[in-house]
């Protein structure tokens, strides 16, 4: 199997994340929405993402009810005032697709990250939000900071194959994304 995960894939990716969070020294949130890959439609069982085609493509309507759960879920944890880091979607991944529009209902301030590393085969896209009035702002990353980050991608060696050839790709990577864009930019929507 591509991702080298044991039968109970969804224990080994938890343990990823906890140990990915810990390299970055952050705190987590687990909210009751599963994963694409573990999503059913409601009405008739059926998984709603079960093609690798499928997890970069549209929403299904179905998700509709859990972009709401979503939104509640974090009504419920979080403060009024809080201020979201949200997923631009590009490279269309379903859930990143799934966080945006959940973000995007909540009455909160919102930035925007680009999916990296999705963006690398869709950088045009970002070229158009500065056309569009979409306001954007560069938070630098020490060196630190980089390895840091470079760490928190190992620590999920089960998709690390996905996007690289491995870790030592990855490292050389990150990096040279960082330095292209002289730190990681985030990206606010235009006042209408």
């Amino acid at each position: 199997m591509r991702w080298k995960v044991d039968e109970d894939a969804t224990a080994q990716r938890r343990i990823e994340d906890l140990n990915s969070c810990r390299r970055l020294g952050a705190t987590w949130r687990y909210f009751t929405i599963p994963d694409c890959i573990y999503r059913r439609n409601p009405h008739t069982g059926e998984f709603m993402y079960s093609s690798e085609i499928s997890l970069n493509g549209p929403l299904q309507p179905a998700d509709t009810l859990t972009i709401r759960a979503l939104q509640e879920e974090i009504k419920y944890f979080f403060p009024a005032d809080l201020v979201l880091v949200s997923p631009l979607g590009l490279g269309n991944h379903v859930d990143h697709q799934l966080t945006r529009l959940a973000a995007e209902g909540l009455d909160c301030t919102t930035w925007y990250y680009a999916d990296y590393p999705y963006v690398l085969r869709c950088k045009d896209k970002l070229e158009n939000m500065g056309q569009e009035g979409w306001l954007s702002q560069v938070f630098p990353i020490s060196q630190d900071g980089l390895v840091a980050w470079q760490d928190s991608i190992d620590a999920h060696g089960s998709q690390i194959s996905t996007f690289w050839k491995g870790e030592h790709a990855m490292r050389l990577a990150v990096s040279a994304y960082l330095e292209e864009n002289t730190g990681i930019r985030l990206w606010r929507k235009p006042v209408p």
